[in-house]
């Protein structure tokens, strides 16, 4: 699990918690993000993105697919 922004730590922090088995990342911005999350990704990777539309992560899924 990925989150970015302030307010998103907080589910990082759970997941984390109640599931320490989930691998989970907070990021502040959406470059670190991005870099971390291409070097994970494989041809069968399956991706959601899930943020509400004042994120603009629009620009997360640009860098991903290039």
């Amino acid at each position: 699990v990925y989150t970015i922004g302030e307010y998103s730590k907080a589910i990082s922090d759970a997941v984390d918690k109640q599931y320490p088995s989930i691998e989970t990342h907070h990021f502040t911005e959406k470059q670190t993000l991005s870099h971390h999350v291409r070097k994970k990704l494989t041809a069968d990777t399956v991706v959601l993105i899930k943020a509400s539309r004042g994120m603009k992560l629009e620009e997360l899924l640009e860098n991903l697919v290039d």
